[in-house]
């Protein structure tokens, strides 16, 4: 089958075969132009704790050998993204072939991949502390951050890593087909259109079986992670009806959605994960947020602190939902001392806070025994003037004119805030914020900002409060304000 040729392609190049010879190539009989790749990486992906005239050669040889090792693990798990996404030079392994190939779901490769990014892992943690240098210091916990990322399965999304074996990470990862394409321009990876569905084809025919998949993973996958779907890929690649190559690859997905929605896990209730696995999403989660490179915690060291959370969260929804209460009631006209007394005390017997503008004025028609009594009435009043809600869109709705303009004014303002709140620090925030101009609302139920235009789509398919929506867009200008 073809898909198998092209992932057998990929397994000859990148399985732990070819990863030792690469390596043994890279360690004792580098090419100038390896060394120049290699001291380039560095530079480039870690140059907030490297200077401009980094050299490997001017290491110990027992640091040299773990980073040149992390070059290699780098080069073999990224692929092309090092080039499409990191903004590195579309330059492979060798220092001057290109690369030739995205990250393609093979499993053997993808379990020496992993396996190799953890010895690597492994190695620095065995390195003698008093030969290192701060500066290197600083650069191991760096390296350590993405390796321990990548010994997992993980891109960096802090989704708990295995990312080829996720379905929520499945569904948009063929976006490396895309992110390449300029204006409908085939990128340089691929000689024609042919090249490009031999591509997807191998993609969306992983020999790599899915793991936690059940109706709650699908669902938020769909929902909330497709953004690959027919319009993306038309947008990037061309109008599916003269774009053959966008007609196929539109075609190839559907198909590869249709068998996943078909697999008998897709129908399960939910995934229970044993005790190595929630461990390894532990290990992921904590290297793509940055912590935990000294293997000190674990996910079972939180549970107290969760419960502890837990409680005070409980303590402090059911402080406001009384307040609240006070506030929209404040004397005895609509609701008698005694009245006031039972709600209060129904409150604080409650843990369902998302679903309190309904509950409240139920609770307070049953105290009064009344169906939407003056109580009820007047709580839900308040609440529907003082909490704007925007959205509440099916996929093929037009958006109205006067909620783009809602969308556009939340999204200003998150700019404007942002650019107030860091003024005085020496990046020019405030500057930069005013520079985001690249935005849209969409009917999906998720948001989305893209990593090389800084563009946020904005989904209002869901309703949600404007609280709700400053939360995402404050995320979503995070990501944005990354790229320019």
């Amino acid at each position: 089958m073809l898909a198998d040729k092209r992932l057998a392609a990929f397994r000859a190049s990148w399985d732990g075969k070819a990863l030792a010879a690469k390596e043994n190539i890279l360690l004792n009989c580098p090419t100038p132009q390896m060394s120049a790749a290699m001291d380039d990486y560095f530079k480039r992906s870690y140059s907030k704790v490297v200077s401009s005239t980094f050299s490997l050669a001017d290491l110990d040889p027992a640091l040299r050998k773990p980073l040149v090792r992390t070059y290699l693990s780098a080069m073999a798990s990224y692929r092309a993204t090092n080039h499409y996404n990191d903004g590195l030079p579309d330059r492979d392994w060798d220092g001057i072939s290109k690369f030739d190939s995205i990250r393609l779901p093979d499993a053997q490769s993808y379990r020496d991949m992993m396996a190799y990014a953890q010895s690597v892992v492994l190695e620095f943690r065995a390195l003698d502390k008093t030969k290192i240098s701060d500066p290197e210091r600083r650069l191991i916990q760096e390296v350590l951050f993405k390796l321990r990322s990548r010994a997992k399965g993980s891109v960096g999304d802090s989704f708990g890593g295995f990312d080829m074996e996720r379905v929520y990470q499945r569904i948009w990862e063929d976006y490396d087909l895309l992110e390449g394409y300029a204006d409908h321009k085939r990128p340089d990876l691929f000689h024609d259109d042919d090249e490009v569905l031999t591509e997807a084809n191998a993609y969306y025919l992983s020999n790599i079986p899915m793991r936690g998949l059940d109706r709650g993973t699908l669902r938020g996958a769909v929902e909330y992670k497709f953004y690959t779907n027919p319009d993306e890929i038309a947008d990037k690649i061309g109008d599916p009806n003269s774009s053959f190559a966008s007609q196929r690859m539109i075609q190839m997905k559907g198909w590869w959605l249709e068998r996943t929605r078909a697999d008998p896990g897709a129908s399960g209730k939910c995934t229970i994960y044993p005790a190595q696995e929630r461990a390894d999403i532990w290990e992921a989660f904590t290297a793509d947020q940055r912590l935990n490179n000294d293997a000190s915690s674990s996910m079972d060291d939180l549970k107290s602190r969760l419960e502890d959370y837990r409680i005070n969260m409980i303590n402090r929804y059911r402080l406001l939902a009384r307040e609240a209460v006070n506030k929209v009631f404040p004397d005895n006209t609509v609701v008698t001392p005694e009245q006031r007394q039972q709600i209060v005390a129904w409150i604080d017997q409650q843990s369902q806070f998302g679903i309190f503008r309904q509950t409240i004025a139920r609770e307070l028609d049953r105290i009064q025994g009344t169906a939407n009594g003056p109580a009820a009435n007047k709580w839900s009043q308040i609440f529907n003037e003082k909490v704007k809600y925007l959205g509440g869109y099916k996929p093929s709705d037009p958006i109205s004119p006067a909620d783009q303009a809602i969308a556009q004014s939340l999204f200003d303002n998150v700019k404007d805030w942002v650019g107030k709140e860091y003024i005085g620090y020496p990046i020019d925030i405030q500057k930069l914020a005013g520079s985001l101009t690249e935005f849209e609302a969409t009917t999906a139920s998720n948001s989305f900002t893209n990593t090389q235009t800084a563009r946020v789509l904005f989904g209002i398919g869901t309703p949600r409060s404007y609280y709700e929506h400053y939360s995402t867009l404050l995320h979503e200008v995070r990501h944005a304000l990354r790229v320019v």
